[in-house]
């Protein structure tokens, strides 16, 4: 058996946000999770005489855009005004 626990926070002190418990490894969590860092704690249970392979716990992350692309679409407006205002003096 396996248990996941979703925290808010990174040490794992703060609020419980979701957790799933998987008996036959096919559960998996699909709940989106909001805020900027979490914790997650693993756990397993395995009955005597039976063996643990292949652990994996992938959690995606959706691909926020960084800063640099908007500071460049900034500096490029602010680069393309310049360039019309020296045009309309010549």
């Amino acid at each position: 058996m396996a248990r996941s626990e979703v925290y808010q926070g990174l040490d794992g002190t703060g609020p419980l946000i979701g957790s799933v418990v998987s008996t036959d490894g096919s559960s998996n969590y699909s709940a989106v999770i909001g805020g900027n860092q979490i914790f997650v704690r693993d756990g397993w249970r395995v009955e005597t005489g039976a063996t643990l392979d292949n652990v994996s716990n992938y959690i995606p992350q959706d691909p926020l855009p960084g800063p640099l692309p908007i500071l460049g679409v900034v500096a490029a407006l602010g680069w393309s005004r310049r360039m019309k205002r020296r045009l309309d003096l010549r």
